[in-house]
């Protein structure tokens, strides 16, 4: 039997915060350290143009000695961003 992502989705709760891409990442760490979530969809006019995660910000920010007052989100997300709809198998290969 295939568990489809819907019954693991289910569990995390409907709700999604998100940041815009103007968004500082200051604002970012700060929603992500607030909502405990380690990664933050960046949204524009309701369409998704990226991801931000812990990850993004040590090696955009820490490592790059910049600042994450003026960093933008847009300057450090990941934009290459995949999706699937909640009922595909958690086991299905897609690439």
């Amino acid at each position: 039997m295939s568990k489809a992502v819907a019954s693991i989705l289910k569990g995390k709760g409907a709700e999604v915060w998100s940041i815009t891409p103007d968004a500082t990442a200051y604002e970012a760490l700060e929603l992500i350290a607030l909502r405990n979530v380690e990664v933050l969809p960046v949204a524009s006019d309701d369409i998704l143009v990226g991801i931000l995660s812990e990850r993004d910000y040590a090696r955009q920010v820490i490592l790059l000695d910049r600042s994450s007052r003026v960093t933008k989100a847009s300057n450090i997300m990941t934009s290459d961003v995949r999706t699937i709809t909640s009922d595909v198998s958690v086991y299905s290969r897609r690439g």
